[in-house]
């Protein structure tokens, strides 16, 4: 189904305030509601934890989740709504 993990791309909003764009392409099979949990934590160089490594844990810095939003199936799609600025920033 895709990965669990994303690399993070820094943009600027309309005013010019930087922000993290995280997915550019999110797919979901199955119709329903659903919610996004994201969990940012140091990678690298002088991150906290003994070493590195898939075995080794390091602490959640922030934890924050997304609005709920619904998946439809193409005979139910509501239709694209207009883009707001924030995506068209994004999109630029």
């Amino acid at each position: 189904m895709g990965s669990v993990t994303a690399t993070p791309s820094v943009v600027k909003d309309g005013t010019g305030k930087e922000g993290c764009f995280v997915f550019n392409a999110l797919s979901c099979r199955t119709t329903r509601s659903y919610r996004l949990m994201f969990r940012v934590i140091m990678i690298g160089h002088g991150a906290e934890g003994a070493s590195s490594g898939p075995e080794k844990r390091r602490p959640f810095l922030a934890t924050v989740k997304s609005a709920i939003f619904n998946v439809y199936n193409a005979k139910e799609f509501p239709g694209v709504s207009e883009l707001s600025a924030l995506a068209l920033s994004i999109k630029a």
